[in-house]
């Protein structure tokens, strides 16, 4: 029952025809006089190398008639003028040639990209040398110094080591001095107990009174 109500419903509703849209061109697809389409007429190799023969109709041709759809004689041949110079500028020609002026430009800017390429060259190394130069005059300045620390160094140890003899040979001259000071001491003290016992035997010795010489006769004046 559901659905003939539906289709019932459908029978009765009006179909309304709705007006198509109106299509309106804006301000820049105005000023499009040729369409422009995706798939070309002409392939663009034979296109590049035939467009710049292109060229209005004229009655010198054996045309009966010319009828212009949008501009009107001249207009027509300045666009196709202007089309052409277009196409040129934006376009690859294949059959172009370049001529003499042109070979001798191009070789002229080879030439001077070889001498800036030079000259580029040239600076480069010229930093290079600067570098360097600069490195080993560093490196040099670095040697001078550590062999001026090393000499100087080998020079305090030698000094240190000289004022190390001079104090240990001063210490061994004073060390010395006072051993021939002291066993100067023990000798002078060894001679005095002998001084002082001669002394002593010399006052204990008792003075001997020697006896008169007898007076002995010869034998003459015995007689």
């Amino acid at each position: 029952p559901e659905e003939e109500e539906e289709e019932a419903e459908e029978l009765e509703e009006p179909e309304v025809e709705e007006a198509p849209p109106k299509v309106a061109l804006d301000a820049e697809e105005k000023k499009v006089v040729f369409a422009n389409f995706p798939v070309k007429d002409l392939a663009q190799v034979v296109y590049s190398s035939s467009f710049t023969k292109f060229s209005c109709p004229d009655k010198e041709e054996g045309f009966d008639d010319i009828k212009y759809e949008w501009s009107k004689g001249d207009k027509a041949e300045a666009y196709m003028k202007k089309y052409i110079l277009d196409r040129k500028l934006s376009l690859r020609i294949e059959e172009l040639q370049p001529g003499q002026w042109a070979q001798k430009q191009l070789k002229a800017w080879h030439t001077s990209v070889n001498t800036w390429h030079a000259k580029v060259a040239e600076y480069k190394n010229m930093l290079i040398t600067k570098e360097q130069a600069k490195r080993a005059k560093e490196a040099k300045k670095a040697k001078e110094a550590r062999e001026k620390a090393a000499k100087e160094a080998k020079a305090a140890k030698e000094v240190e080591e000289k004022a190390k003899k001079q104090a240990e040979k001063k210490e061994g001259d004073e060390e010395k001095k006072e051993e021939e000071e002291k066993k100067e001491e023990e000798e002078k003290k060894e001679e005095e107990p002998e001084e002082e016992e001669e002394e002593a035997e010399e006052l204990e010795e008792p003075e001997v009174e020697e006896a008169p010489p007898k007076v002995a006769l010869d034998a003459e004046e015995k007689k």
